[in-house]
């Protein structure tokens, strides 16, 4: 509910961007590992942003449940997952403390030591995501799902 975030505010932060939905079985059982990397690095120059594309509401309730300790952020344009071409979900971007992207992860791939090196203005030397291959065809079915909760939920 408050203003986006800007690189500018960013700067001299490492950045964590992890991309989720609430029906997707990974991403939820990602939370939890999420959860205490932030935990262990709160005292550190990291931000966490978890970004879905799916209502407000829906996402309240779904937060109740299963509690995530990043900000989260709402991307019902999709601007955000489309710049990132972010459809292999559940997938993680890092940026360095410049707002430069240093690696784009799955969530089983981020680590206290990847997390260190970012923060030592390294690149991580860790397995890179996959990309979706259907960039086309994840984006409508996004679409499709985020109508019909917003249908259910009415917003």
């Amino acid at each position: 509910g408050g203003p986006a975030p800007t690189w500018q505010g960013l700067e001299g932060r490492v950045v964590v961007m992890d991309f989720w939905a609430t029906w997707c079985a990974p991403c939820i059982a990602s939370i939890p590992r999420l959860n205490e990397l932030h935990t262990k690095f709160e005292k550190e120059k990291v931000t966490f942003f978890s970004v879905t594309y799916e209502p407000p509401q829906y996402v309240r309730e779904f937060l109740k449940e299963h509690p995530m300790a990043a900000e989260v952020a709402i991307d019902d344009s999709f601007n955000t997952f489309k710049t990132f071409q972010a459809w292999g979900i559940p997938v993680i971007f890092i940026f360095d403390s410049k707002g430069k992207l240093i690696a784009t992860v799955h969530p089983n791939n981020l680590t206290p030591e990847v997390l260190s090196a970012a923060l030592r203005g390294e690149v991580p030397n860790v397995k890179p995501a996959v990309p979706w291959h259907d960039p086309v065809g994840a984006e409508n079915y996004f679409r499709k799902l985020q109508l019909e909760l917003k249908e259910k939920y009415k917003q």
